[in-house]
């Protein structure tokens, strides 16, 4: 039996995060390990807990999401980090990649979206959606600017494929299966493109792509 994922909720609002807690864990591979209001009770939870999955909201007194996200990515890098926040926009969601969470949600979206980037970002390090993304570029333009970058980088045609399937918001499981590749294939080729994007990690490669206008949010 696989080892469900661990997740603790920080919300100020309790009414809502005792909610989440009870539709989160009717599913079986989730595991909720406990819930707090603030930052400060987070960190001090986190002592005993260390979740796989962190949801947290932006707005919180004592510590409020951002500074939790920073002192997270500073002292516990493995725990992986979901923004639910009332305040969304596109702008929301670059400047939450910015400050280290790993996903950016709405709090009015539906609660299997939640369960879809929970996993995402467990099994690939970030989650984005495509229909929460404005108009992209053409497919002239945007085909000029993966050739730049391919060209610039030195980029292998599977790369380039890898890299536009992450683009279009697709799982490393999803890669796998369009292209016909092992999981462990597709995590080879990111590995080649961090190195050649000079990125670390799927957040940081999310983050260069909408950068050089490859995802436009």
């Amino acid at each position: 039996m696989l080892t469900p994922i661990s997740i603790i909720i920080a919300d100020d609002h309790q009414i809502f995060r005792h909610a989440l807690c009870r539709l989160i864990n009717v599913y079986k591979d989730f595991k909720v390990l406990g819930d707090v209001g603030n930052g400060i009770e987070l960190l001090k939870l986190i002592k005993f807990s260390t979740p796989d999955i962190l949801i947290t909201d932006l707005e919180m007194p004592l510590m409020n999401g951002r500074e939790l996200a920073k002192e997270l990515n500073k002292t516990y890098p493995s725990v992986k980090i979901v923004l639910l926040s009332m305040y969304y926009s596109p702008y929301h969601a670059i400047n939450a990649f910015d400050n280290g969470f790993n996903a950016c949600l709405p709090k009015e979206c539906s609660i299997e979206t939640l369960i879809e980037a929970i996993r995402a970002v467990h099994n690939d390090g970030y989650y984005f959606k495509k229909d929460l993304l404005q108009v992209r570029p053409n497919e002239e333009l945007l085909e000029q600017k993966f050739s730049k970058i391919s060209n610039q980088l030195a980029l292998s045609h599977r790369e380039v494929e890898v890299l536009r399937l992450i683009c279009d918001g697709y799982t490393n499981k999803a890669i796998a299966i369009t292209l016909g590749l092992s999981t462990s294939a597709i995590d080879f080729h990111k590995q080649s493109i961090y190195k050649k994007t000079g990125v670390n990690s799927a957040v940081m490669l999310v983050k260069y792509a909408v950068r050089n206008g490859l995802i436009v949010l």
